[in-house]
């Protein structure tokens, strides 16, 4: 975290929207990376000041800030058109959340001024509030941003989406990768997967989706067969890898406990093998996070230990709890004890710190106090990997995540506990989920053979 960050952003005299705007950037922090959190205070700067008076703003207003050329660059990109919205729609959702304003998101709003989809109005209705009742549901921007852009190139050139054939979409699917880096390359499965659930989603919404009938009767606006009916999505190529004992006491072993950085790398690597959670859960921790309680296991007993909060993929809205291990809050205090900041951290410090001249020297200044990124906790695993003698290429940061569910299994934890850990939503998802991770033991073949030689059949 920079030190700029750690001094209050100071934008409206009246207390509520100053104290809805902390809270709104104490959880952008919490969710989301460094540059984010930056970007989101740069930009509300510069539309609050001067003095802007946040319950009279329009949507007009936003769209107008949102469009504006800075002077020392070109043409203000649409990526940045839509971050400034996207953050100015954020602050005023958590505004309204809090019952501080009570009138229509201009944010939001101001979204309908973009190029619509649809030049029918009741479609381009539908699309607006099909993406509004997607996050709803999701809370994620990744997801909206996703769907739109597929909707958005399906749907160009194609007219009415009444006419759309199953034989349309059928062609889309197959088109080539048009995100950078994948440019031209044929779609994987799970690509196609993604353009089969946006399209069906959204014509599945529009067949509820009501509208003003001829006679001012309610109709539905969508009546006929989804066109993406009978498609059924593709099986991706899965690689569970799951590290075996020996495997696990390497990577760890590789790791010098009395370099900084090292034991940093070491108590996350922890935490993720025997907490289960995926990258984006563990690597914004915050001290604050971590708190000494009383928990209760499965059987009704109770102890005291400490727990440390988050939230998961695909419930950023539900702030989720699970204890914290005593290896981890071990390795966690040896790090800090070693980076001289057992003493002085902060709730709103960032425990897994990124260190000076670790990736640059114009990246991390001394004195910063930044979250290491999800991306660098990452590629360091893949270092230490190659490092032990594992092939980075075969392991990934999400493979503790498998390594732990499967120690879990084979140390006698039951399936329902373990779908638990996992946060999986049915047992069939867990039980699958593992029987994957077991690739080469074959017991049985193992019992007939001595079976066949106690006969004396062999």
């Amino acid at each position: 975290m920079m030190t700029d960050i750690l001094q209050p952003l100071h934008l409206f005299d009246d207390q509520r929207w100053q104290a809805c705007l902390e809270s709104f950037l104490d959880d952008v922090s919490r969710r989301e990376s460094h540059t984010t959190l930056v970007d989101h205070r740069t930009t509300l700067k510069s539309f609050f000041t001067p003095d802007r008076d946040p319950a009279a703003v329009s949507c007009k207003e936003v769209e107008a800030f949102c469009k504006q050329t800075p002077s020392y660059h070109g043409p203000v990109s649409h990526q940045t058109v839509i971050r400034r919205r996207q953050t100015i729609r954020g602050l005023y959702d958590h505004a309204i959340k809090q019952g501080i304003f009570i009138w229509n998101n201009p944010g939001r709003r101001a979204a309908k001024e973009v190029t619509p989809l649809f030049g029918d109005p009741n479609w381009q209705q539908c699309f607006e509030h099909y993406l509004e009742d997607l996050y709803r549901r999701s809370q994620s921007q990744a997801t909206i941003i996703s769907y739109t852009g597929i909707l958005r190139r399906f749907f160009e050139g194609r007219g009415n989406p009444d006419k759309v054939t199953r034989a349309d979409v059928s062609t889309y699917l197959q088109q080539p990768c048009v995100s950078n880096g994948k440019q031209g390359q044929p779609a994987a499965v799970a690509t196609i997967n993604g353009r089969v659930s946006a399209i069906r989603t959204f014509y599945d919404y529009a067949s509820a989706y009501t509208v003003a009938g001829p006679d001012g009767e309610p109709i539905l606006l969508f009546q006929r067969a989804n066109p993406t009916a009978g498609i059924r999505h593709g099986q991706p190529a899965v690689h569970h890898k799951s590290l075996s004992l020996q495997e696990v006491k390497r990577f760890f072993d590789c790791m010098d406990p009395s370099d900084v950085i090292q034991a940093r790398d070491c108590a996350i690597y922890w935490c993720y093998l025997l907490t289960c959670r995926r990258k984006s859960e563990l690597a914004n921790l915050r001290w604050g996070d971590i708190e000494y309680g009383l928990i209760t296991d499965e059987d009704g007993s109770t102890r005291e230990g400490y727990l440390f909060h988050f939230r998961g993929k695909g419930r950023q809205a539900i702030l989720d709890s699970q204890e914290l291990p005593e290896k981890c809050m071990e390795e966690i205090k040896h790090y800090l004890e070693l980076s001289q900041r057992w003493e002085t951290i902060k709730p709103e410090d960032p425990i897994f710190a990124a260190l000076p001249n670790q990736h640059g020297p114009s990246n991390v200044k001394p004195g910063e106090l930044r979250p290491l990124d999800a991306s660098t906790i990452a590629k360091r695993l893949k270092h230490y990997a190659a490092q032990c003698g594992i092939d980075p290429n075969k392991f990934s940061l999400h493979s503790l995540r498998h390594t732990g569910a499967f120690l879990r299994k084979i140390s006698g934890e039951d399936l329902f506990a373990i779908s638990r850990a996992l946060r999986h939503k049915s047992l069939d998802m867990t039980r699958r989920y593992l029987e994957e991770l077991v690739t080469n033991g074959d017991r049985g073949s193992k019992l007939v053979e001595a079976r066949l030689k106690a006969l004396g059949v062999m």
